[in-house]
């Protein structure tokens, strides 16, 4: 990044690109701040075409959802991850997941684990319907973490062979990995 002009520093895609790697390393206070930055510049700029902005409020929202949920506000976490959700593109599989998952364990963590098991299961059977992708592996973990949270030990087995059988098929071995380390719980 020392390498760039400065004023390519501030332009949102760069910011949040640094912010998922933030993300991805779970240093959430720095995450935060590329976040807002990135938010910031995003708003005065308005020659940003539309179809970008949309996604890049996305990938805001998600993210936003990531800080919500490691500070307890259930609330943000759903909304956030809801409106992430309907301004993401469908090709956008790793940020779609995360606003999927963040939206399941929000609406579990805040006492509505049926209406995040409904939601889990339609999601599925829309993404199904497609291809068994990445999105499908956010969307059976997130099942898996709520059946856990809640002692649901049949239905958490049930989700970990479903994770192992998706895994398989599109090769992803760290999912392979977590389907085996679900089923030990």
């Amino acid at each position: 990044l020392g390498l760039l002009p400065a004023e390519l520093l501030n332009r949102p895609r760069l910011l949040m690109a640094q912010a998922w790697l933030r993300y991805i390393r779970y240093q959430f206070p720095a995450m935060g701040t590329l976040v807002d930055a990135a938010e910031s510049a995003l708003n005065s700029d308005p020659a940003t075409p539309r179809t970008t902005e949309s996604t890049l409020r996305g990938e805001i929202n998600v993210l936003r959802a990531a800080i919500a949920y490691s500070q307890g506000d259930v609330r943000s976490v759903v909304r956030q991850a809801e409106a992430a959700m309907n301004q993401l593109r469908p090709d956008m599989q790793y940020a779609l997941g995360q606003a999927n998952y963040f939206y399941i364990a929000g609406l579990q963590a805040g006492g509505q684990y049926a209406t995040a098991v409904e939601f889990a299961h339609r999601q599925l059977e829309t993404v199904y319907a497609r291809q068994a992708n990445s999105l499908a592996l956010r969307l059976l973990l997130g099942l898996a973490s709520i059946h856990y949270e809640n002692a649901q030990l049949s239905d958490l087995q049930a989700a970990a062979a479903r994770i192992r059988q998706v895994a398989h098929h599109t090769a992803f071995g760290l999912s392979v990995a977590w389907s085996h380390c679900i089923l030990g719980w």
